[in-house]
């Protein structure tokens, strides 16, 4: 039909033509970027999404991780404590042991101990000396040295360890420091 027009005619039909289709080219060209752009931000906010859910995530693991971390810890630091007291409860042995040669060591002329025993009463220990004092002078002797012990806190002789002068039977208590 395009044939039997007049050519002036034909050229403005054409022309006419060429702009419908650029104009339905547009628009279709327009239509499928409008989708592809929508399908696109679809993507963008589900990735989005799916990164913010994956940091809190992370965040709630690295949170787990740390007190997981600070119980170890706590472990590691309560056995150092129980070895610790292990050794300070060793070192007080030390102590003790000290404190016995200490008064084994101090000059006791005319004075045989006999029994030495050890008690921890109330928490205070006490240490008992029992022996044989050759003269009442010598038990005194002995008396002031122990008193004069930076490691002994207080000694205690009744004074019925001092009735005789020779051969005097006595009991001490000496009450340690610490």
């Amino acid at each position: 039909m395009i044939n039997l027009l007049p050519p002036e005619r034909k050229a403005l039909v054409l022309a006419d033509y060429r702009r419908r289709r650029l104009v339905t080219g547009g628009l279709l060209f327009s239509g499928l970027l409008a989708l592809t752009l929508l399908v696109l931000l679809v993507l963008l906010f589900s990735v989005r999404s799916r990164r913010l859910a994956a940091e809190a995530t992370l965040g709630a693991e690295r949170a787990r991780v740390g007190q997981t971390a600070i119980l170890e810890e706590e472990l590691v630091l309560g056995q150092l404590a129980r070895e610790l007291g292990f050794l300070t409860a060793a070192a007080s042995r030390r102590r003790l042991t000290e404190v016995v040669e200490t008064i084994l060591a101090k000059p006791r002329s005319g004075i045989r101990i006999s029994d030495l025993t050890f008690d921890r009463a109330a928490g205070q220990p006490i240490f008992r000396l029992a022996g044989v004092a050759a003269t009442r002078q010598s038990l005194l002797d002995f008396l002031a040295v122990l008193r004069q012990e930076p490691l002994v806190k207080q000694v205690e002789s009744p004074v019925s360890n001092l009735i005789r002068d020779r051969e005097a039977e006595f009991t001490i208590n000496l009450q340690i420091n610490g």
